[in-house]
């Protein structure tokens, strides 16, 4: 299993609104602090974590893709070379999740 930081990472992103916890007592890591209305639902449940934990190796390949992708399109750019239909969709919808 990932951490419990990093699957809810993947989840949320680098959402301010909850924090995680391990105290080293063998009573965590947990969810510290959950901001309903930042998050935009209540604290999930143990069976979602276990859930979106297998989710967690899929997406970090395709952030890791995404980011070969961009590093792709950039090296065109930086070399005035010519972008494909597809890289230039890419790279706009990149930039509109920004």
């Amino acid at each position: 299993m990932a951490a419990l930081g990093e699957i809810l990472w993947y989840k949320f992103g680098s959402n301010p609104g909850f924090s995680v916890r391990d105290n080293s007592d063998g009573k965590g890591p947990f969810i510290e602090e959950w901001d309903d209305a930042v998050m935009g639902r209540s604290t999930p449940t143990t069976q979602e974590i276990i859930d979106w934990d297998a989710e967690v190796p899929a997406k970090k390949a395709a952030i890791e893709t995404g980011q070969a992708e961009l590093k792709d399109i950039k090296s065109k750019l930086d070399n005035d070379e010519s972008l494909s239909a597809a890289e230039m969709r890419t790279a706009l919808k990149k930039l509109l999740r920004a």
